[in-house]
């Protein structure tokens, strides 16, 4: 909150400066009030004073970086007193300021005052990606594995296992991905994976496991109705 705030502090005291600055080298007098404001995405709203329709011809749209306020560059020109702005982002937090001019019929030139606006880098999420194969059938008696391995676009993530949707008992490493059924039950299973990244990324799998009965041999001698042998069977 504090860093917030001195943050906020410099902003103010920068915009002070340029409009100093520019102040010495423009003519124009402020006639018409502009205002900003940035949404989450990093787009910028501009709206000012509407003036009479019938005297301006349209309204030319300038913005300049903070850090070098004095070599604005007209981006567009609107008929209209408001404009959608997405300026360039990068990994640091970047600042912008605005000024609108507007051009009378009469060929006078009326300008606003400047904005200051702060842009804030976005976070930008991974990708995540499960590469393995389910193992899809198990048997009574057998324990049942599955190794799950996934990737993520950013080589520095961490990426956390879950089960998202599994029968009673069984289990999943969180960091290794290892899926483990030590008693498995004979039916028919839904089973979900989640992979979360440390970089927010994420991405899930779905599969049906099917556990058969326990298999067994068979031993012994084969009579007939009388109780006689007729051979012996394994």
């Amino acid at each position: 909150m504090l860093r917030r705030l001195g943050m906020m502090f410099m902003l103010v005291l920068a915009l002070l400066v340029i409009g100093s600055s520019v102040a010495q080298t423009q003519t124009s007098v402020v006639l018409f009030i502009l205002n900003a404001k940035v949404d989450v995405g990093g787009k910028v709203y501009l709206f000012w004073t509407r003036l009479p329709v019938d005297s301006v011809q349209y309204y030319a749209v300038y913005r300049a970086p903070m850090s070098n306020a004095m070599t604005f560059t007209r981006i567009d020109s609107t008929t209209k007193n408001e404009y959608v702005d997405t300026p360039p982002l990068t990994s640091v937090l970047t600042t912008y300021v605005y000024y609108v001019e507007a051009k009378m019929k009469g060929g006078t030139i009326l300008r606003s005052n400047m904005a200051l606006v702060a842009l804030w880098p976005i976070p930008r999420t991974d990708v995540v990606r499960i590469t393995s194969v389910p193992v899809r059938t198990g048997a009574v008696g057998v324990v049942y594995t599955y190794q799950v391995n996934a990737v993520s676009s950013d080589s520095t993530a961490t990426l956390k296992y879950a089960l998202a949707l599994k029968p009673e008992g069984m289990t999943i490493g969180a960091s290794t991905g290892l899926i483990e059924w030590r008693q498995p039950r004979r039916g028919i299973y839904r089973i979900i994976v989640a992979v979360v990244s440390s970089k927010g990324g994420k991405a899930s799998q779905e599969y049906t496991l099917v556990i058969s009965g326990a298999t067994g041999t068979i031993a012994g001698t084969v009579t007939d109705t009388a109780a006689k042998p007729l051979g012996r069977i394994v």
